[in-house]
């Protein structure tokens, strides 16, 4: 319930409307009516956007985690394709990769994801 200095301060600013928009007290009593009314539903719908914002933000990293993917695979294909450009077959690329593999088992280096380079080579390949 309200109290009465509470309700004097809603009579005052319905007054007060009434003056500055030269109209009688019901009609500015309606009127901030309907502006209380629209200003709830601009807050709802600001937060309703700023909720979809960060939903899409979320929904957005995993998509950059894709093109990074992406990128890496398209430039590891390039690179075979230039090596096979300058006459290097993919028979030699295998035992490229298999040297390489076994170098970095000797020195305890870790692939990543739990693949060799002879692995990776071969999922690009395909």
């Amino acid at each position: 319930m309200y109290r009465p200095y509470q309700i004097i301060c809603w009579i005052d600013t319905i007054r007060s409307i009434a003056d500055i928009r030269k109209i009688d007290v019901r009609a500015a009593s309606n009127h901030l009516s309907e502006e209380l009314s629209l200003y709830r539903e601009y807050g709802l719908l600001k937060k309703s956007i700023e909720q979809t914002q960060q939903q899409l933000k979320q929904k957005q990293q995993p998509l950059t985690i894709l093109n990074i993917t992406y990128a890496d695979r398209e430039k590891a294909i390039q690179t075979l394709i230039d090596l096979q450009n300058h006459g290097v077959t993919m028979q030699e690329i295998h035992s490229l990769c298999k040297m390489v593999d076994t170098v970095k088992a000797v020195r305890g280096m870790d692939m990543g994801v739990g693949r060799t380079i002879c692995e990776n080579v071969k999922r690009i390949e395909g």
